[in-house]
């Protein structure tokens, strides 16, 4: 596609996350595209980063000793089988309802509410009056889904063994989460926190703490835009419809 569109002169960089298909593989797509452009300059995902990061700091905390691919942490469990039941037991003084962010994604929106409430009822001892969301799909590819369980399930049981994690995703994983985009010394900021695989994590990736030349976001977000444009370039300039359906196919897959 790269030669066919006739745009392989003017490609500079490479924005990807960095599993190992993209990046840590010696056949990673990655490591294949820098043999065909030597000069690419390499833009990793930073939020993909700090996601890989937090996985690691969840399995340390509540290691699952199951070898099942259907094992899942207990708050997660608990939280989908009994969710109408806690939610029952849930009382709040607050009148009037915590309102949803506007933000580009529901799951953004509903942890940015969720972390508040949490530092809300962490500071004050009440809890906030916000409407719960009924529990949603996880998937690994994905791990900050956990952090709406771990908080959500604190929120409505205040179990103790839970109160640790949330301090991390509230105080130190959220902020960055939401707010580093190009900001290096926010993602360095986790690394005093980090042990032993979540450390090595950060290792493995220290290619984020190379400044790009342009002041972009490392999300997804950017990833989603590119991939709008190249889909109108197509239907307006190209009758190969193969071509069409590995444009179409990649972006589902993004």
């Amino acid at each position: 596609v790269i030669y066919q569109l006739n745009i392989h002169e003017y490609i500079k960089g490479l924005m990807c996350d960095t599993t190992a298909v993209n990046k840590r593989s010696k056949n990673s797509v990655f490591c294949r595209l820098k043999v065909i452009f030597p000069n690419i300059i390499y833009y990793p995902c930073r939020l993909h980063v700090v996601d890989r990061l937090l996985y690691h700091y969840i399995e340390e905390m509540f290691p699952i000793t199951s070898s099942s691919p259907n094992s899942e942490y207990y708050f997660i469990n608990t939280l989908r089988d009994q969710f109408d039941v806690l939610l029952s037991n849930y009382t709040t003084l607050d009148v009037s309802y915590w309102k949803y962010p506007r933000m580009n994604r529901n799951d953004y929106s509903e942890l940015t509410l969720l972390i508040k409430s949490y530092i809300h009822f962490r500071t004050t001892n009440n809890n906030p009056n916000i409407k719960f969301k009924r529990p949603g799909p996880i998937c690994k590819a994905r791990w900050n889904s956990r952090t709406i369980y771990a908080i959500k399930y604190y929120m409505l049981t205040k179990d103790p063994n839970l109160r640790e994690s949330c301090n991390f995703i509230a105080d130190y994983w959220g902020p960055i989460w939401f707010q580093c985009r190009n900001d290096l010394t926010a993602i360095k900021k986790l690394k005093p926190r980090c042990n032993g695989k979540v450390l090595d994590c950060y290792e493995r990736h220290l290619a984020i703490e190379t400044q790009p030349l342009l002041n972009v976001e490392m999300t997804n977000e950017i990833c989603e835009r590119a991939f709008s444009s190249l889909e109108k370039f197509a239907d307006r300039h190209l009758k190969d419809i193969a071509t069409k359906f590995l444009i179409y196919v990649n972006k589902s897959f993004s």
